[in-house]
């Protein structure tokens, strides 16, 4: 996912490319991928304005109001289960 922000255009191109395609996959793959790439990401210490970037793409993939809900809850769980807030 932070392919999508590489300095380099071809790549962030093509991992766009990728997460266009991915996302027409039976299942909703990036809505499965969401919780894992929000908890890579965060843990890398990126800029706030690269993670909402990136984060806003990605979101673009779900666009069902059960889909949102239900990765709210993923990521309450998430929060809730870390520790050191």
């Amino acid at each position: 996912a932070l392919c999508l922000e590489d300095d380099e255009s071809k790549t962030s191109d093509l991992a766009r490319l990728f997460f266009q395609e991915l996302s027409k996959r039976g299942n909703n793959p990036i809505y499965n991928l969401m919780p894992d790439i929000v908890s890579r990401l965060s843990s890398m210490g990126l800029a706030r304005d690269v993670f909402k970037r990136v984060m806003g793409f990605l979101m673009n993939f779900v666009n069902k109001d059960k889909q949102v809900e239900g990765l709210v809850e993923k990521l309450c769980l998430r929060f809730s289960l870390c520790q050191g807030l």
